[in-house]
């Protein structure tokens, strides 16, 4: 009973939507017309990003072998998963304190080491951003790889520090969860 009560105000709904067609369907593709763009724009980009790729191995004189781009493309998603783990932490501290402004623009400020290849900087400061805010594995690393120019010992870090990151992310979220209050709901 109370199904049909709902069919037909859904129908009534429609009907008078209908009743303005023009503006019903404009509205319909106004909705989807960035969500077809979007897709075309990350396909595009996709592919402008791997002829870049292509295109840089091959004027550097890079191999282009199967162990080299499987190992390029793992460092490259082990990258990807890190960023997420290492900048979700910032934001998960939002959970302790009230403005998490300055938290963020930090993170955003160390984030922005990734702008310059790790051999510009200091030993200690590769160091640091190699094993104690392993920001530098997430862009230098891949490169390295492909360059033949990175360790196989740091070639496993590059593949395991981002599982540790998780393992402290979730245990931040865990902690976080804790201090969560829910206000008026």
């Amino acid at each position: 009973m109370k199904a049909k009560g709902y069919l037909y105000v859904f129908g009534m709904g429609m009907q008078k939507a209908m009743a303005y067609r023009a503006d019903f369907f404009l509205g319909l593709v106004s909705c989807l017309f960035p969500i077809v763009m979007q897709v075309f724009l990350w396909n595009a980009l996709y592919a402008a990003g791997a002829a870049l790729i292509a295109w840089g191995w091959r004027r550097e004189g890079l191999a282009v072998t199967l162990t080299n781009v499987a190992g390029f493309a793992a460092l490259c998603l082990a990258g990807l998963f890190l960023t997420y783990c290492l900048f979700l932490i910032p934001e998960l501290l939002s959970f302790w304190f009230v403005a998490g402004n300055g938290m963020q623009a930090l993170s955003s400020a160390v984030f922005d080491f990734n702008n310059t290849p790790m051999n510009l900087y200091p030993h200690w400061v590769r160091r640091l951003g190699v094993f104690v805010l392993p920001v530098f594995v997430i862009t230098n690393f891949p490169t390295l790889f492909a360059a033949g120019k990175l360790p196989p010992a740091l070639t496993a870090w590059g593949l395991a520090v981002p599982v540790l990151a998780f393992g402290v992310q979730h245990l931040v979220w865990r902690r976080a969860l804790r201090r969560y209050t829910s206000a008026g709901g």
